[in-house]
């Protein structure tokens, strides 16, 4: 059996349209889905696994012991995603965000596996329903910054698991590595639809259809209708972030922290009438 593709991220990056592409490349991403498309089997190994191996990630190794667990618990969900696969030597992987945390288990069990890792700006993801702080935060953050706003708390942990497995990738998985900007891939979706099939060694042949896949949503820039002094504080907190995934707009920046240390009716002014206007990037 060849070793899979894997899609991961923070939910609400846009990873089903990933699975979309995916699918149209000659990948078999499973028939146990949730609407969100995410392989159900492993999707609940990740919600009852990821914690427990983010318990041990800092020992280095992590214990054999619980390699071991995962490994066992793991091949029971793969069996399950695994049941209808047409072909046992054929392409097949799975879309599941919280597989981002799982990246060091992934790479001991597939040597060979490939990660698409899809970014979304971190001001938009901190206001998505399809993300909730509780179960990362209480082992990412510190505790002082668990007292924070959720707003702050969201921003950071964004920043630390996106720069974690860009890390990661870039150290360990090298070529079989890719990080996709669900924004890039809304703006040119041809251009980058073409890299994602390059990057899992298919010919473009399904560009057209595969690319047609991807629709922008109206939700791209929604942290612009968000309270100013959230973005200002949001902005601050996490600009070594966004500026390393090209988040960070300094124009945007200048005229939000001006707005924000304004009198308050200028500043209902520059929200009600500017804010909405900006740049999105």
């Amino acid at each position: 059996m060849q070793d899979p593709l894997i899609i991961g991220a923070i939910g609400g990056s846009g990873t089903r349209v990933l699975q979309c592409i995916a699918a149209h490349a000659g990948y078999f991403m499973g028939t146990h889905l949730t609407r969100h498309k995410d392989a159900l089997p492993i999707q609940q190994f990740c919600r009852q696994h990821a914690r427990r191996w983010l318990v041990t990630a800092g020992q280095n190794p992590p214990p054999a012991e619980t390699i071991q667990q995962l490994e066992q618990w793991f091949a029971a969900a793969v069996r399950e995603h695994l049941a209808a696969l047409p072909n046992p030597d054929g392409l097949w992987g799975f879309k599941v965000p919280k597989s981002i945390h799982l990246l060091p288990f992934w790479d001991h069990l597939y040597p060979h596996m490939r990660f698409i890792h899809v970014l979304r700006s971190g001001l938009d993801i901190a206001y998505s329903r399809n993300w909730r702080l509780e179960g990362e935060r209480q082992l990412i953050l510190e505790e002082a910054e668990k007292k924070w706003p959720p707003h702050r708390q969201a921003i950071v942990l964004w920043g630390r698991v996106n720069e974690a497995a860009a890390e990661y990738g870039a150290e360990r998985l090298g070529s079989r590595y890719l990080c996709i900007r669900f924004e890039d891939l809304c703006a040119r979706p041809k251009e980058v639809t073409g890299q994602i099939l390059d990057f899992v060694g298919q010919d473009r042949s399904s560009l057209e259809q595969a690319a047609a896949e991807v629709v922008a949503p109206p939700s791209i820039g929604r942290w612009r209708q968000q309270r100013l002094r959230e973005i200002h504080d949001m902005m601050k907190a996490g600009r070594s972030s966004l500026e390393r995934f090209g988040y960070w707009n300094p124009a945007n920046w200048r005229e939000i922290d001006a707005a924000a240390h304004a009198p308050l009716w200028q500043r209902w002014a520059f929200r009600r009438r500017r804010m909405r206007d900006l740049p999105a990037l």
